[in-house]
């Protein structure tokens, strides 16, 4: 359980892309978010960058709001959610986005949630390695900031890691299990 000094704070803020929800302070921000993007200033694009149509006051200008890219209306209807923009709500989204929000979205959806809960894993550690350099661990994110991977073994415990220094996941699978390796600095 986090204590209060642990706890993120986290405050809905209204962006150009829309309302999202931040942590207060950046360093308890999870690593899994990724930066808003630096939109293309209007005055620069006179084209949709798919189909090279000409905007007017028709065919409007739309921001994709993962790359910042300028598109007609046509070219930026995919709408996903895009947690790791922290966005409220579903957004625009270019097709390219689209397929990759869609599938990072299913990664999280499924992996994520592994891990906040703690599955068990082999981890290959060049910090800390027994005969065979690999331990199997029951491992789980922390919940106060998933900004570290916690680890408990039968009777050893291997310290927290910040997850930014995980080098390698793999996942190995047979017919009979499915294990993942971890390989961290």
């Amino acid at each position: 359980m986090a204590s209060n000094s642990e706890a993120v704070q986290k405050e809905l803020r209204k962006s150009k892309s829309g309302l999202r929800i931040l942590a207060r302070v950046d360093s308890h921000s999870s690593p899994f978010l990724l930066d808003e993007p630096h939109w293309v200033p209007d005055n620069e694009v006179n084209n949709c960058q798919k189909c090279n149509k000409t905007f007017n006051f028709t065919n409007r200008k739309h921001h994709c709001r993962r790359c910042g890219q300028i598109f007609c209306g046509k070219d930026v209807s995919h709408k996903l959610p895009l947690p790791r923009l922290s966005f409220v709500d579903p957004v625009r989204l270019c097709q390219l986005c689209f397929g990759v929000t869609k599938k990072e979205n299913e990664f999280f959806d499924k992996h994520l949630k592994t891990l906040t809960s703690g599955a068990a894993f082999n981890v290959v550690s060049t910090l800390h390695s027994d005969q065979n350099g690999e331990r199997e661990f029951v491992c789980k994110l922390a919940p106060s900031s998933q900004r570290y991977i916690e680890f408990q073994g039968n009777s050893h415990f291997h310290d927290k890691i910040d997850i930014t220094s995980i080098i390698k996941v793999q996942l190995l699978t047979s017919t009979l299990t499915q294990v993942t390796q971890w390989l961290l600095v």
